[in-house]
């Protein structure tokens, strides 16, 4: 050992001389000589390395493709909002963490919560792509109401590459009771992701309550009266929510158990979305 020291500086690392990978290197070509046909095999040798390379290649992308699907919401990255203190919310205009609708809804194949979900969708923008390309609407209902009804209209509505774009934080903007801007943040992945808003409604209880499940925004499309011939996209951000009541019945909480059984939660009753005037 004490000589280790003297012949490294006068020879270099003992593996620039050593013989043991070369004899190492021995065992591919023998270990691999038993998969091929034993005529030709030089060829067939030379063809089982870039076959083992592609491989790897491929094992790596679904390993990739499967830890992102696993992760889900989870893996979105914070984003750099705008913290600007006059503004009503803040969410995030990255297109980083796109999911088309169709890929989204065939995760959760036996779920309730996705079950007409592309149509009840475009329900809830349909008032909004009109209120933003100002066109005029039948509908000038205030109230917010936890489900959009079906209008033929909403067959008009349509979202660019059929893709949502997701969100991990929304940061809303807020006058305290001291009179001072102050602000609160919600993320659908954690513990603080339950909203309250006005209910809109001159009886009953003032407020509506509802948790925050996803958070994305769409690049919708109108093509109904009034449309725009250049196709021109509207960037709409939604709140998809499941809405809090005081009392639910045994049978609608079986069948909302799945996601119920999730949330740990039993006052959960309708998915939703959350009105864009709140």
């Amino acid at each position: 050992m004490a000589d280790y020291v003297a012949t490294i500086k006068k020879y270099g690392t003992t593996d620039s001389y050593s013989t043991e990978p070369d004899e190492l290197e021995h065992c591919w070509p023998k270990g691999n000589y038993r998969r091929t046909s034993k005529k030709q095999f030089q060829r067939q040798l030379a063809q089982i390395r870039p076959c083992q390379a592609r491989l790897r290649q491929i094992a790596h992308r679904i390993s990739m493709a499967n830890s992102v699907a696993a992760s889900d919401e989870t893996a979105i990255v914070d984003e750099d909002v705008s913290t600007d203190a006059m503004t009503h919310h803040q969410i995030g205009t990255s297109q980083k963490y796109p999911q088309t609708v169709g890929a989204f809804t065939a995760k959760y194949p036996s779920d309730p919560a996705v079950k007409n979900f592309s149509t009840s969708l475009t329900a809830h923008l349909l008032p909004r792509i009109k209120l933003a390309f100002d066109i005029p609407s039948l509908s000038n209902s205030t109230t917010n109401a936890p489900a959009h009804p079906y209008s033929p209209d909403a067959e008009n509505v349509f979202l660019a590459k059929e893709t949502l774009y997701f969100h991990k934080i929304m940061r809303v903007n807020f006058t305290s009771y001291d009179v001072r801007r102050s602000q609160d943040s919600f993320n659908p992945s954690t513990s603080h992701r339950d909203v309250m808003v006005l209910s809109g409604s001159a009886s009953g209880h003032q407020f509506r309550y509802a948790r925050i499940i996803r958070i994305f925004h769409v690049n919708a499309m109108y093509s109904g009266p009034r449309w725009r011939s250049d196709y021109t996209t509207c960037p709409l951000q939604v709140l998809w929510v499941w809405w809090f009541i005081s009392k639910i019945a045994s049978l609608s909480l079986s069948v909302f158990g799945i996601l119920a059984k999730t949330l740990k939660m039993r006052h959960l009753a309708k998915l939703g979305y959350m009105s864009w005037k709140d």
